[in-house]
């Protein structure tokens, strides 16, 4: 399996839609409201200021996705930046944007050229800890290009860009 990292796009999102509501009825949710179209504005939306991000763990080989993902947020409310770990077991953890040091991007490159790599994560430091986050991943299949690594470090840099924007409206 050569599971591969890209993040979410419009072209997905109906099948994380879908994830999404099958891990609500999991949790216990009852089906008394069709939430799809409550989703797809929430997430066209998030997803369009920035204020969403998701990566997804494709299975390469046979363009599945799986629940390996993570989300981040914003709650501009208490100051908090949300972090969704959709794994077994499901968890949410909120940082105090406060606690924020650093988001600093990382790039494994292949070669002295550097026109590929083999993966494409950031550092984000909370409260003196430093933490990795797989953006995308060569894994054992194609490296990444240069446009898609500098498409990813835009993303990352969008990351950091909403989140400092957010600790300053403080």
């Amino acid at each position: 399996m050569a599971v591969q990292y890209k993040k979410l796009t419009k072209k997905e999102l109906d099948t994380f839609i879908e994830m999404r509501i099958c891990q609500l009825r999991e949790e216990g949710a009852k089906e008394e409201v069709d939430l799809k179209p409550a989703l797809v504005d929430y997430y066209d939306r998030h997803m369009a200021d920035g204020t969403f991000v998701s990566w997804l763990a494709v299975d390469g080989d046979k363009n599945e996705y799986e629940m390996l993902t993570m989300h981040f947020w914003i709650d501009t409310i208490h100051q908090e930046l949300a972090v969704l770990c959709l794994l077994n077991p499901f968890k949410v953890q909120y940082f105090p944007l406060d606690s924020i040091e650093e988001i600093e991007p990382v790039v494994t490159y292949a070669g002295k050229k550097k026109d590929y790599a083999y993966g494409v994560y950031f550092n984000i430091t909370i409260n003196g800890k430093k933490t990795s986050v797989g953006v995308a991943s060569s894994g054992r299949g194609s490296l990444i290009n240069r446009n898609h690594r500098n498409q990813y470090l835009d993303d990352i840099q969008k990351l950091k860009d909403v989140i400092w924007k957010a600790k300053l409206k403080d």
